[in-house]
């Protein structure tokens, strides 16, 4: 499998609400990506945050706040604050952080996308 598609067919079946079968093809394109990239390419952090979102969707909700913040770090250093990547991390890290009832931290990160 590509790992483009990989990562395409794991935020699918997020979407359809099948966070195992999500999990399992985010590690394995994630797995694809640090093999050919390595770990600070745009496109692995890509893959980093698809697996985020499985593991958000299996209610594992301080895993995924881990993994975003660090993919959110990683992408400010390698690109900028403002690129669509970083802006969709910021997104999904306040999305995060509301289903951990880190209200206020949640909209303050979302202001930031303002």
């Amino acid at each position: 499998m590509i790992p483009d598609t990989a990562t395409d067919l794991a935020l699918m079946l997020s979407k359809r609400a099948r966070h195992q079968e999500a999990h399992k093809i985010a590690l394995l394109a994630l797995s694809m990506r640090i093999a050919v990239r390595g770990l600070f390419n745009p496109k692995t952090l890509q893959s980093r945050s698809s697996l985020a979102t499985a593991i958000r969707g299996l209610g594992s909700f301080r895993n995924a706040q881990i993994i975003y913040t660090r993919v959110l770090d990683t992408y400010r250093k390698l690109l900028s604050d403002d690129t669509p990547e970083t802006l969709d991390t910021i997104n999904n890290l306040a999305l995060t952080l509301r289903e951990l009832g880190r209200f206020n931290k949640a909209i303050n990160i979302s202001a930031y996308i303002l």
